[in-house]
C-alpha cells in the first residue's frame, strides 16, 4: 500500500522535559503504528529538540504534527543512503583487495556515511512539524 503524501501529516504525542536555550526539548511516545519494526521496544526513549514555543513549560504533553514526506524523506536519509554507500564501499575494495577488500571498504563507508549524516542532520531540521498545543490545557 502506497501512502499518500500531499498535505497528509502523523501526529505524534511528546512530553516537555526541559527548556534550555530557546529549545524544548521533547520526550516522543511511539505511536501504535510504529511498533512494527520493533525499534522503539529497545526500552530507549526517543528525544527531539525543537523552537521553543511560547507558553509552553516543562511536563507540558503537545501534539506534533509530522508531514508524512518529512517521514519519507528521513527514512531514505536513514535506510537507503547508508545501504548504497555500504553496496558502493564493497565494490570500491573489492576491486582493490577482493574479499577482505570489500568487507573493508564497506565498513568504512558506512563510518564515513553515519558521520556525514550526524554532521548534517545534528540541530538543522527545517522541517513542518507543528506542534498543535498543550494536551493537558486544551
Amino acid at each position: 500500500m502506497l501512502m499518500k503524501v500531499s498535505g497528509e501529516t502523523r501526529s505524534v504525542r511528546a512530553e516537555v522535559v526541559k527548556i534550555c536555550g530557546g529549545f524544548m526539548y521533547l520526550r516522543l511516545e511511539a505511536p501504535p503504528e510504529c511498533g512494527d519494526c520493533g525499534r522503539c521496544r529497545t526500552g530507549e526513549s526517543k528525544t527531539v529538540s525543537l523552537p521553543h514555543k511560547e507558553g509552553v513549560s516543562t511536563g507540558d504533553i503537545l501534539l506534533l504534527d509530522v508531514p508524512c514526506s518529512d517521514i519519507i524523506k528521513i527514512s531514505v536519509l536513514l535506510y537507503l543512503v547508508p545501504s548504497l554507500c555500504a553496496l558502493a564501499g564493497f565494490i570500491g575494495g573489492y576491486l582493490v583487495l577482493e574479499e577482505p577488500g570489500g568487507l573493508a571498504g564497506s565498513v568504512l563507508s558506512l563510518a564515513a556515511c553515519y558521520l556525514v549524516i550526524r554532521l548534517i542532520s545534528e540541530g538543522r531540521y527545517k522541517g513542518g512539524i507543528t506542534v498543535r498545543g498543550n494536551q493537558e490545557h486544551d
